[in-house]
């Protein structure tokens, strides 16, 4: 397709497409001009779109910074210039440089993706410079380019959207878990491109519709597994994401986690019983609830919960219908235990959620569903009051919710119809006691947010004791999550103005650094330790400043447990000196 060169070719083809003679130009020139202003706007459009944003990220870099990528540049000097970049581990930076530099070691580079890696990585060097952890982010740098490899397509998304190398940074720097998640599935940084991203909120039927969609379109088993585990990995992308940049508070990001949970775990038993009933039918009245307890139950799940369910199900019916008939009991069993394998089979997509089915009647050792007469009687005549008071926690996630709201009626029925005796109330003392020991451990320099003493769980425990306490007279009290909880106890006067700001306060704190040490340092144990290079980190992070943040955070800590603690005692009517 040539424009013709000669002037009568030209005329005769300009007049065949309407161009006609004037008094300033010919057909032949009209049509010329024509070209050359589209061709001039296409360009115009193609350079916006492709060149610009590559030329943006080359703009305004430092020398001192463009020297390091010089291949004369000796090791000793680059080590002096990363110093005063403000690197303390210079050594191993300049060895991470050197990848990001010359793209991964042993991986054949097609031409294209070492010249993409060469533009990208002065601006990712830049920005690394400028962020609150330059050692942090060119560690996980190194591990991301490394995780791509010689994939060309990846290096051209980054290299024409400058605003992600800036929000990749901004991740490598301040999220040890989010990194090594976008490192293990390196191609999860198209989310980064997604208007999803600007979504810190999302109902449930929002992300049903979103997973269902993506199943939908797959035939195979193990594809289906994929798709729930890669839409895990985008969606607690972009939880975190919004959760580090401030656009969701802890208690925000554990509720979209909780939703995420509540989505993927219905879709699984979904899955699971289609695949079941092709092979059995099913029982004639299938009546099966799935209840999430602990974090799950109260809709508190973090970034590194497990999730702690029970299955119940009504016996109505004795066999299922279909080709290969087998008992009720066994096919709720399969139910369950396919469920289980969805959620946790290891893929190469990794796993959805881990499960814990131990706070099911007789733990371990029960049977894995419970039909609905059994898991009554266990509770009226068997239970602890601590396996009692883990229920309390118990919310109806998917199955029939017209039978799992009877057995939630019925359960409390039995819970609240009891007092809660002494003896309860030094079970629930002798359990929590136990937890500061064999999990807390905690000494004079090292201090646990969540069993330690004044912790996480001395705020469950005051709620739930007094949800037993006072939960047979007052069904306003009965919910599962400790903050709607406190806020009734409030607001019944069961608990004084006083020592709810006191727990809310405390709280907020605890749960606040739980996030930051799982989020920003993947630590889920929640230790903080005295004097720590990580301590100092987390403090100026929750915004504590000075050369003192790390001992001002530990002091408001300490300060908040041993009021909590004191707080504690004097509800389960223990003295403070025992």
């Amino acid at each position: 397709h040539v424009i013709p060169a000669k002037t009568r070719d030209l005329q005769r083809v300009a007049k065949m497409m309407g161009f006609e003679d004037g008094l300033e130009r010919k057909a032949g020139e009209a049509l010329l001009y024509k070209h050359k202003k589209l061709t001039e706007n296409v360009h115009e459009i193609y350079e916006m779109l492709f060149y610009k944003p590559s030329m943006e990220i080359a703009e305004n870099l430092p020398d001192n910074m463009l020297i390091l990528f010089s291949p004369d540049i000796s090791e000793e000097e680059a080590i002096e210039r990363l110093s005063t970049l403000g690197f303390k581990e210079t050594s191993s930076a300049w060895e991470r440089l050197k990848v990001l530099r010359d793209g991964p070691p042993f991986v054949y580079l097609p031409a294209k993706a070492q010249l993409l890696i060469d533009k990208i990585a002065p601006f990712f060097l830049s920005q690394i410079i400028s962020s609150p952890d330059p050692d942090m982010a060119l560690e996980h740098m190194e591990g991301f380019i490394t995780a791509i490899g010689g994939r060309t397509a990846i290096y051209s998304l980054l290299a024409e959207n400058k605003k992600i190398l800036e929000v990749l940074v901004t991740l490598f720097s301040t999220s040890v878990f989010l990194s090594r998640g976008l490192i293990d599935h390196p191609e999860g940084v198209e989310v980064l491109f997604s208007d999803e991203l600007n979504k810190p909120i999302k109902e449930d039927r929002e992300l049903y519709k979103e997973l269902n969609y993506s199943i939908g379109e797959m035939r195979d088993y193990e594809e289906k597994l994929d798709v729930i585990r890669r839409f895990r990995n985008s969606e607690v992308m972009r939880i975190g994401i919004n959760d580090i940049s401030g656009r969701l508070d802890p208690p925000s990001a554990s509720q979209q986690l909780s939703l995420l949970a509540d989505v993927c775990l219905g879709n699984a038993y979904e899955l699971a019983l289609e695949v079941l009933s092709s092979k059995h039918g099913k029982p004639s009245h299938p009546r099966f609830a799935i209840f999430g307890l602990g974090k799950l139950g109260g809709s508190g799940l973090t970034y590194s919960s497990d999730l702690d369910i029970i299955f119940i199900y009504s016996a109505d019916s004795e066999n299922t219908d279909g080709p290969k008939v087998i008992s009720t009991h066994e096919f709720f069993a399969k139910l369950a235990q396919r469920i289980i394998s969805i959620l946790s089979i290891l893929t190469k997509e990794g796993v959805v959620f881990k499960v814990d089915t131990r706070l099911r009647p007789s733990g371990s050792s029960g049977p894995l569903v419970s039909t609905k007469d059994a898991f009554l009687r266990y509770h009226r005549e068997t239970a602890k009051i601590w396996e009692i008071q883990s229920m309390l926690k118990a919310r109806f996630v998917c199955g029939d919710n017209t039978f799992a709201k009877d057995v939630l009626e019925e359960f409390q029925q039995i819970v609240y119809s009891r007092e809660l005796g002494q003896s309860d109330l030094d079970e629930l003392y002798r359990i929590r006691k136990r937890m500061e020991v064999e999990i807390a451990r905690e000494t004079s320099s090292r201090y646990n947010i969540k069993t330690g003493r004044g912790g996480l769980v001395d705020i469950e425990f005051i709620v739930q004791t007094l949800q037993l306490k006072y939960g047979n007279k007052d069904p306003f009290i009965r919910t599962p999550n400790t903050l709607e909880a406190l806020e009734h106890l409030r607001l019944k006067e069961i608990v004084t103005k006083d020592d709810y700001d006191l727990l809310r306060d405390a709280y907020d704190l605890y749960t606040l650094l739980e996030n930051r040490l799982r989020i920003v340092h993947n630590r889920p144990e929640g230790d903080i330790i005295k004097g720590s290079r990580e301590l100092s980190s987390l403090a100026r992070r929750l915004g504590y400043k000075g050369a003192d943040a790390s001992e001002e955070l530990l002091k408001d800590y300490l300060s908040k447990a041993k009021r909590v603690r004191a707080l504690y005692l004097n509800t389960v009517k223990q003295n403070p000196k025992s």
